[in-house]
């Protein structure tokens, strides 16, 4: 025992000869300060991988897309529409008498049926109360200013609806559906007052 130590002798001082005296310490491997470099750099390389893959996808899809609408663009572009071609339609002037001329008058759009226009209804198969059965059957239909009558002009081949204004087209038509007569007919002019006459050569079907 030192003689520097102050503290008296107690039984902690009375330690075996074979007892060992200090504390040994195994020498510590070189890997042991390698091992977490190599550790950090592992996990590093995964993430970065990782990223660039991601972005790559993302990327690579908006690429897809872009492409996608610039193709479809592409193609709308070039499709062309076709034209819509009309039929000139020959038109007629008449009189309640028959008698017919042909001018030029451009097509027109459907109207609204007017079933207050004057419609006269002109009976030339010779068939008895003709005339009168027509009218009542476009009463019947809705119209309210029609006039029965006998047609004595030229002989007609078949029943038509004869009308002026264009605006009159709808409703000419309507009176022709009402009587069964499908030759319906824009003319430049009509005599006997009515914006509308229906020549009838058979009896309504």
């Amino acid at each position: 025992m030192s003689k520097s130590y102050r503290y008296p002798p107690d039984e902690f001082d009375d330690v075996p000869e074979d007892a060992p005296t200090g504390v040994h310490r195994v020498p510590r491997s070189p890997w042991r300060k390698v091992v977490p470099f190599v550790v950090v750099a592992v996990v590093f390389a995964v993430v970065a991988y990782g990223a660039v893959t991601i972005a790559s996808n993302l990327l690579g899809s908006d690429g897809a897309s872009a492409t996608d609408k610039t193709t479809s663009a592409s193609k709308d572009s070039t499709k062309s529409t076709p034209k819509a071609t009309t039929k000139p339609k020959p038109t007629k002037s008449a009189d309640a008498s028959g008698s017919d001329d042909t001018s030029g008058a451009d097509d027109t759009s459907s109207a609204d049926v007017d079933h207050a226009t004057a419609v006269a209804v002109k009976n030339g198969a010779g068939i008895t109360g003709l005339a009168a059965k027509a009218a009542t059957t476009l009463e019947g239909d809705g119209f309210t200013k029609v006039t029965p009558g006998d047609y004595t002009g030229t002989k007609l081949a078949d029943s038509v609806v004869y009308y002026v204004d264009s605006k009159d087209e709808a409703t000419a038509k309507a009176v022709g559906s009402s009587l069964g007569i499908s030759d319906v007919e824009q003319v430049s002019a009509l005599k006997g007052g009515a914006p509308i006459i229906a020549v009838l050569v058979h009896d309504l079907s």
